[in-house]
Formats: structure tokens, C-alpha cells, sequence
């Protein structure tokens, strides 16, 4: 295991950014916004002033304001890395493909539905392989088979290849994101267990197996609103996580319908989670409702483990995992004032 004494400058570290994330009640603030101004007002009075401050004395427009808050996650991910053991730095690398992920996956969202390109960036945070740059050439492509075919990573371009046909089965893009989901997950997982002791390797998957949990739930949920055929869904499943056991997949996968399934997930700690995106999902019929507060779940996780004292091997991944919440939170509302989304319906889809 590490010792607190070799981790002590990246604990003190941690815990100083911990310190500058933002509060529910500046969230509140942003939410509240009626200009782009204002919401950059508030924000000169967080941590992100010391990117606004570099445009003083100009009016920032709301592209300028996102690649500051592209740069904000960037920074604070690179800040944890500089000063981390070897280990942790590649551990951190290792980590960095479930926020690639997370961009593929808007980018096949986006591509799909034919958003303009200006407008799509805004939706992602730009990481690691996809940099601004390389997400601009990848939404130039004429059609989405051509944008996967273009991905520079032979990896990711391979397992979106391989279901390709299932997708133009489906005619959802479910087939193509959970393949993603599978692909990072096990990459992260294996990669893991290679560089850690097994004592800090059994750390880390107790803390990515809630994500593992969510991410399969999500799934079979997912599947269920799609009728997808069982065969099908358990050929989806990322692999057993912390709390969602086999036994309990497997019945959820059979269950006739979306309500039967998440009958069979209202175990801690999911139940709250879900009993709320339940609700919320019986009064819209938007499944996003539900998705969030998986998201939320994962959220709290790590909200728990950045606040327990001393340091855990989990703690660097709990504050990277934070900051990419806040960061698309922020963008989430940024996108919701550009479109004249009452701050009565941005809630619903913040994560905080």
C-alpha cells in the first residue's frame, strides 16, 4: 500500500483543490443567470477568476467562456499528475480513457443527430486523444460510419467497428456507446490490476465498481425502453461490479419490462438513486432523469471518498471524477441560457 508520508505533497494538493470546487449555492447562483455576463460575474468570484482575469477588459463570448472551462479541467487534472508517484501517473493515464470515452460518445450523439459543429463542442470536454482540433476533423466526416472509420486511436475505432452492425439492426445508438463502456471499462480495470499492489488494486475497484454498477444498470434499463432481446443485453454487461451481483443481473436482464427491471436494482446503495429517477422519469418520460441520478450516485461516491481522511489511492480519481461534474455542469447551464431553458428545468439535468 502507499504510505501517507510519500503521498503527503499530492494529499496536501488534493485537498487545497478540494477546497476551490464549487459550492451548491454558487451553483444555485449559476442556475439563476439570465445573461451570459452574470454567469461570468459569479464565476470571477471562484477559482475559475484566474482564467477570466486573463480576458480583463474584454466580453467574453459563450465559445471563449467553454474553452476556459475546457482548459480549468485540463489544468486540474495535469496539477494531480506533475506531482503523483510513478504509479498514480499512470494510473491517472489509465483513468483518462473514461473521459475519451465520454467525448466519443457525445461525438456519435452529435454526429447522429446532425448538430452543428460550434454548437457540438460545447457538449464535450476536449481530453487526452481528442483535442479541439481532432474533434473538429472527426465532425467534418460526411457520415458517422466515416467519423468512426477517421478515430486515431486504433482501439477505440476497432470495438465501434465490430458493432457496427448491430447499430444498423437497432437503428439505436446503444449497441455503439455500450461497446465503449465495455472497451474503457475492462481497459481501466486490467490496467489496474498490472500496476497497482493487489491491496491498492482491490482500493481502486471498490471505487470503480459502483461506476461498473451504474454503468450496467444503465444498460439493461437502457435495453428494456429499446426491447432489445436478453441474448443481446448480456452480451452488453461491462462484467460483475461492487454491489450489483450476477444473480441480479441476470433476473433484471429477463424481467419483462423498464419497471420490472428496476425493481430488481433497489438495493443499496442504488435504491434512493433510482426510487428518485423513478419518479422523475413516471412524470416526464425522459430516461435522461434516470441516467442523472445513476450519475448522482457515482457523484456522492466520490464526494465521500475526496472527504475521508487520510489519503486513499481513490482519492486522486474522486477529485478528477468531481471536477469533470462541475465542469459539465457548468457547461450544461451555460447551453441551457444560450437555449432559454428555465432555470425550473436546468436542474434536472445538473449533477451536484
Amino acid at each position: 500500500m502507499f504510505n501517507t508520508i510519500k503521498l503527503s505533497f499530492l494529499n496536501a494538493k488534493i485537498r487545497g483543490l478540494k477546497s476551490k470546487l464549487l459550492t451548491p449555492e454558487e451553483f444555485n447562483a449559476l442556475v439563476g443567470s439570465k445573461t451570459l455576463q452574470a454567469m461570468i460575474r459569479i464565476l470571477s468570484y471562484t477559482d475559475y477568476s484566474k482564467y477570466i482575469a486573463k480576458q480583463a477588459g474584454v466580453e467574453l463570448s459563450e465559445r471563449e467562456v467553454d474553452r476556459l472551462l475546457n482548459k480549468a479541467f485540463i489544468d486540474a487534472i495535469e496539477s494531480i499528475r506533475i506531482v503523483s508517484p510513478p504509479e498514480i501517473r499512470s494510473l491517472l493515464t489509465v483513468i483518462r480513457l473514461k473521459y475519451e470515452a465520454a467525448v466519443l460518445k457525445a461525438l456519435l450523439r452529435l454526429k447522429y443527430s446532425g448538430e452543428p459543429v460550434q454548437k457540438a463542442l460545447m457538449y464535450m470536454v476536449p481530453v487526452g486523444l481528442f483535442s479541439e482540433k481532432t474533434i473538429l476533423e472527426l465532425l467534418s466526416k460526411g457520415t458517422l460510419k466515416s467519423m468512426i472509420e477517421a478515430i486515431p486511436d486504433e482501439g477505440y475505432r476497432n470495438i465501434l467497428t465490430s458493432v457496427w452492425r448491430d447499430f444498423e439492426r437497432e437503428k439505436t445508438l446503444l449497441p455503439l456507446e455500450l461497446a465503449l463502456d465495455y472497451y474503457t471499462f475492462t481497459r481501466m480495470v486490467n490496467s489496474a490490476r498490472r500496476i497497482l499492489t493487489p491491496d491498492d488494486y482491490l482500493a481502486i475497484y471498490n471505487y470503480l465498481g459502483r461506476m461498473i454498477d451504474a454503468t450496467n444498470i444503465n444498460i439493461i434499463l437502457r435495453s428494456k425502453l429499446s426491447n432489445l432481446n436478453p441474448v443481446e443485453i448480456q452480451k452488453m454487461i461491462v462484467r460483475e461490479g461492487r454491489y450489483i451481483k450476477k444473480d441480479v443481473l441476470l433476473s433484471a436482464i429477463r424481467s419483462r419490462n423498464i419497471e420490472e427491471a428496476i425493481k430488481h436494482f433497489m438495493i443499496p446503495p442504488f435504491d434512493y438513486y433510482l426510487s428518485m429517477g423513478w419518479k422523475k422519469y413516471q412524470a416526464k418520460k425522459e430516461f435522461y432523469l434516470i441516467e442523472n441520478m445513476l450519475e448522482k450516485s457515482i457523484y456522492d461516491k466520490a464526494k465521500l471518498v475526496l472527504g475521508t481522511y487520510p489519503f486513499q489511492i481513490q482519492t486522486p480519481l474522486a477529485f478528477i471524477d468531481l471536477k469533470f461534474y462541475e465542469v459539465n455542469n457548468i457547461k450544461t447551464i451555460l447551453i441551457a441560457l444560450l437555449e432559454g431553458i428555465p432555470p425550473s428545468e436546468i436542474k434536472d439535468y445538473l449533477i451536484y
